[in-house]
């Protein structure tokens, strides 16, 4: 009787502690398994960037035009730069008109707000790109001349910032990822579930955690 009663004491110990493995230790989660995923896209994408960047800087002298006495560096004048390098391909607006990304906390970026773009090109692989003057009005040197915007799935959904879409910071002779150098309190606020996501950019490359 005593041996029977032990043995069901240690078989019903055995189950709860797989139950509490399954539960706290390593629940599968489709979705957390899609957002590894993309991360990794993300860290991939990411590298072959920086790559075409170094190239840029290489053979043209720095990734922004020189400016003459007037001019104004523009868009258009970016891309031309890129394309040898990044070997971009023109969208015709017909086929992104029915697109639209949201923040990770699923609120919509206002009209004005810096980080919303709404013209694009494309890559080979279907990376969506986009670039967009850093229009601060404080602007000073620790801060980028232009932005990019990489839709590392193009036109696919979730078309969330943090999730799928992410930022570059564009300096006349370097690249960065959106969040790099802000505090770390900043980064994980803004890579949260309640978090604009802009920030993933950074967090993700330096092994921050999905959220």
């Amino acid at each position: 009787m005593r041996k029977l009663l032990f043995n069901t004491f240690f078989i019903a110990l055995f189950i709860t502690a797989v139950i509490a493995a399954l539960v706290f230790v390593a629940p599968y989660n489709p979705v957390d398994l899609e957002q590894a995923q993309r991360i990794a896209q993300w860290k991939s994408e990411y590298e072959k960037l920086a790559y075409s960047f170094a190239l840029v800087k290489l053979y043209e002298g720095s990734i922004i035009p020189d400016k003459k006495k007037g001019e104004h560096i523009s868009r258009d004048d970016i891309y031309k730069r890129f394309q040898p390098y990044f070997n971009l391909e023109t969208i015709h607006p017909s086929q992104y008109l029915k697109y639209s990304y949201r923040k990770m906390n699923g609120t919509k970026l206002k009209a004005e707000n810096q980080f919303r773009f709404d013209e694009f090109v494309k890559t080979k692989s279907g990376v969506l790109i986009s670039v967009k003057r850093n229009l601060s009005l404080y602007k000073d040197e620790s801060e980028p001349d232009f932005y990019m915007f990489i839709d590392i799935n193009g036109l696919d959904k979730p078309n969330k910032i943090g999730r799928d879409i992410f930022f570059i910071n564009i300096y006349k002779y370097h690249i960065t990822p959106l969040g790099a150098g802000k505090s770390n309190s900043k980064v994980k606020m803004s890579c949260s579930p309640i978090g604009n996501g802009l920030f993933c950019s950074e967090s993700y490359l330096i092994g921050g955690r999905m959220q």
